[in-house]
């Protein structure tokens, strides 16, 4: 009768902790459940700072350019306006005329530095949006 309790005693104590580990298992697993369910709400937020990250750079990547162009043009205005304005002079000279006696030309000499210092300014900004 000894072996028999035996045998009771050991397969109802081997059926208790199959069933704490059971429970255990349980536990872990429901302990789970909100990370699986909240991947979803992470990966779509993810998903859309990274979509939004894209067209940001996209965006500047087009900004840069524009303003490299928006520089060229300045440059080429500036060059252009200093090239009329010296024919300008020249001629005034040989004519015995004061160039700085004509309004629009000094007007000019302003208007000159003006585009000169924008198209360094675009030409900074550009540079550092490049970095």
């Amino acid at each position: 009768m000894n072996t028999t309790k035996s045998v009771y005693n050991r397969l109802f104590a081997e059926d208790k902790v199959e069933l704490a580990s059971e429970r255990v298992e349980l536990g872990l697993v429901e302990d789970m459940k909100p990370y699986i369910k909240g991947y979803d709400k992470y990966a779509n937020e993810a998903d859309g700072l990274v979509q939004r990250a894209t067209r940001l750079k996209s965006e500047l990547k087009d900004t840069i350019s524009a303003i490299f162009k928006m520089s060229d043009v300045g440059d080429s205005l500036a060059s252009d306006f200093a090239l009329i304005r010296n024919k300008f002079e020249q001629q005034a000279k040989e004519l015995g005329l004061d160039p700085a006696s004509n309004k629009v030309y000094t007007q000019g000499a302003n208007v000159y530095k003006q585009y000169y210092d924008k198209q360094r300014q675009l030409q900074t900004i550009a540079k550092e949006l490049n970095k």
